[in-house]
């Protein structure tokens, strides 16, 4: 489609040219759809907006309708940040035509964009810090995870780390930031400069873990290494303060506790490592000054005999000779008479 590859001008002239020409009427409603996504590319919103109400009023609860209202739901909330209108049109769609393949999308966005609203209406200034950094964070989140407005998103964890810096999802808001540049833009350099903002402003939050095995990631090591360094002060700086206080040393801090501790030495913002010192190698022990200790023999090798048992004497058995029988081989087979020693033997 011309519109898609940002040829909208030659879109709409075509459009107009097959208006002109059909006779059909079920060849109408496509067309109009059509002229209307090519303003919607030149940016004629107001027109676009137009021609999508008229197909959904002259083709009510058909295909064409439901694609009007969905249209319009997204130019009323990408284009135009009219949260109710949008929510208003998305709900129309299923109404119009409930086997409409966008029809369950347009549900979840209606619903998505109710919460919103809800957030904005409940997110004054009389709640506290905290109440109005997390309303404005759960409403960039709802953009980002549910309507996929990226920009949108953006502009809502911008808002966070820029007016509530101290409260606790403001280190969520600063990862989220960085890693809509990794992730979804592509901006490699943007997103090393947002990671390193993470760890700078936050070295006690667990999201500055994540920035530093991000920097590495994206192949900035040698600022990872840096701000490794500069996390473990921070943390170091942490656990003394928070024994002076008798506080156990174990667990970690909030990202806005800095009470009592020593606030690290600041880093230069925003991509510029050309003034970050890489950390120093720790140097050798001199051999003058090592203790030398007697080397104990290794032994784990050797095997150690396993004594012989003797047998027990009544398990031996001699074997006795055998009886030596007499040779009969030249015997002529003649038995002796013995019948006279039996008779003597019986006196």
């Amino acid at each position: 489609c011309y519109v898609r590859i940002g040829r909208a001008r030659e879109a709409l002239a075509l459009f107009n040219m097959l208006l002109r020409q059909t006779t059909s009427t079920q060849e109408m409603p496509p067309l109009l759809l059509g002229q209307a996504e090519s303003y919607a590319g030149m940016d004629s919103l107001p027109r676009a907006l137009s021609l999508y109400s008229d197909v959904a009023k002259k083709y009510p609860r058909s295909t064409y309708s439901a694609e009007a209202y969905y249209r319009m739901g997204v130019i009323y909330h990408e284009r135009l940040d009219s949260l109710a209108a949008a929510q208003a049109a998305f709900s129309k769609v299923a109404d119009e035509y409930a086997n409409y393949e966008f029809a369950a999308a347009a549900l979840e966005r209606g619903n998505s964009l109710k919460r919103l609203i809800e957030l904005q209406k409940s997110g004054g200034k009389g709640g506290s810090a905290d109440q109005q950094a997390e309303q404005r964070f759960m409403a960039a989140e709802i953009q980002m995870t549910r309507l996929d407005n990226v920009p949108l998103a953006l502009q809502g964890y911008r808002s966070v780390v820029d007016s509530f810096p101290q409260t606790e999802v403001a280190p969520r808001a600063a990862f989220a930031i960085a890693y809509i540049y990794e992730r979804k833009l592509n901006e490699k350099s943007n997103a090393i400069g947002a990671f390193r903002v993470v760890a700078t402003l936050y070295p006690r939050s667990p999201q500055a873990k994540g920035a530093l095995y991000e920097l590495g990631y994206l192949g900035a090591t040698g600022l990872r290494d840096s701000m490794q360094a500069f996390v473990d002060s921070a943390l170091a700086d942490t656990t003394a303060a928070r024994k002076a206080r008798g506080a156990p040393a174990s667990g970690s801090a909030s990202p806005a506790d800095t009470t009592g501790a020593a606030a690290p030495k600041a880093m230069p913002f925003a991509g510029d490592t050309s003034r970050v010192a890489r950390p120093l190698a720790p140097s050798a022990p001199r051999l003058d000054t090592l203790t030398t200790l007697p080397v104990r023999p290794d032994t784990s090798r050797i095997v150690k005999p396993q004594p012989v048992s003797a047998p027990r004497p009544d398990t031996l058995r001699i074997k006795a000779p055998a009886p030596a029988h007499p040779d009969t081989s030249g015997a002529t087979g003649t038995r002796p008479d013995t019948s006279g020693a039996a008779a003597k033997g019986g006196r």
